[in-house]
């Protein structure tokens, strides 16, 4: 009982430290609930799906992991974490920045000019052996079009952008779910990430993780 006492105040300890000199130029705090869905019959852009009018590919970006809201999970609770995106191009970056995938529906075929999309993803890995990965959780999708105001930002070189993004504690296939659960105190380690859907473009993870203890949902 002792060990396992000592091992979660490690991770409360452990996801607070980095929050303390983080500086941003924009912020974007995600809500969990209340986003429109994709009304039925509609056309939604897909993966590529950019118009001629679109932005070239983005420069690099450099990801860092900042929090973590809470540390002590069940399998299938919520919790927020925060990432921070910054620009270390010499050229700005344009980057999807609404939630609302409703917003980009379209009655018919079509793609709205500027289209781009993105996803912040949290990886799960062992706590033992950083290079493993156990699992992915669902991702958080981002939209953007010059037809929808204020659903791009452009980041300018040297500059930084936050994220509070929603997340749940659910890996993407059952496989994932039986890794994260057979960790050794429950422990595991969450590494953010950022994807632009196009082609060509690697996904950026952060350097850094932060550890998580994941317990089996107890019947209530």
């Amino acid at each position: 009982m002792k060990a396992a006492h000592l091992c979660l105040m490690f991770v409360l300890l452990a996801v607070r430290l980095p929050a303390q000199s983080v500086k941003a130029d924009h912020y974007l705090d995600i809500p969990g609930q209340g986003r429109s869905g994709i009304p039925g019959g509609s056309f939604f852009p897909g993966r590529n799906s950019l118009s001629s009018t679109s932005h070239p590919p983005p420069s690099p970006l450099k990801i860092t992991f900042v929090s973590v809201d809470v540390t002590d999970l069940e399998y299938g609770d919520y919790f927020n974490f925060e990432v921070l995106i910054e620009n270390i191009s010499k050229e700005p970056v344009v980057l999807p920045w609404s939630p609302d995938a409703g917003a980009f529906a379209q009655p018919v075929p079509r793609t709205p000019a500027g289209f781009l999309s993105a996803l912040v993803l949290l990886q799960v890995e062992s706590e033992s052996d950083p290079q493993s990965m156990l699992a992915l959780f669902d991702a958080q999708a981002l939209y953007g079009s010059s037809e929808v105001p204020r659903s791009l930002l452009t980041l300018a070189p040297g500059r930084a952008a936050l994220l509070r993004v929603p997340a749940q504690v659910s890996a993407t296939t059952d496989f994932g779910r039986s890794n994260i659960l057979q960790q050794p105190g429950g422990v595991v380690r969450l590494r953010a990430g950022f994807a632009f859907l196009l082609d060509n473009v690697r996904s950026v993870r952060s350097a850094s993780t932060l550890p998580i203890r994941v317990r089996p949902r107890e019947l209530r």
